[in-house]
């Protein structure tokens, strides 16, 4: 079975891949900043950086996962990159005009 860990940072690359074809496509801009920035800067750098956040925050929360505040960490982070992902989809949706 899939670690929960694993799952936070396969929804991080899904993120960082669709995001980099949103604005690819010019259908939507970075949400984030920071992130917003960096991925002006190269879209290489914009992915490299945003992996490696996610597999440092992945590993610490799966090395710490008997701490109750890791698991709390991990359920809120994985709350988050859901919502982030469904707001993925409706991105495609609209993009390709279904609704």
């Amino acid at each position: 079975m899939l670690h929960p860990a694993a799952l936070l940072f396969i929804l991080n690359l899904m993120d960082a891949l669709l995001t980099i074809l949103w604005i690819r496509q010019e259908i939507a801009p970075e949400a984030n900043r920071l992130m917003g920035l960096l991925i002006e800067a190269g879209e290489l750098k914009f992915l490299f950086v945003k992996l490696a956040i996610g597999l440092i925050a992945s590993i610490i929360l799966w090395r710490w996962e008997k701490l109750k505040l890791a698991r709390y960490g991990l359920l809120l982070a994985l709350t988050i990159y859901l919502f982030v992902i469904i707001i993925h989809f409706a991105i495609a949706i609209i993009a390709i005009n279904v609704i």
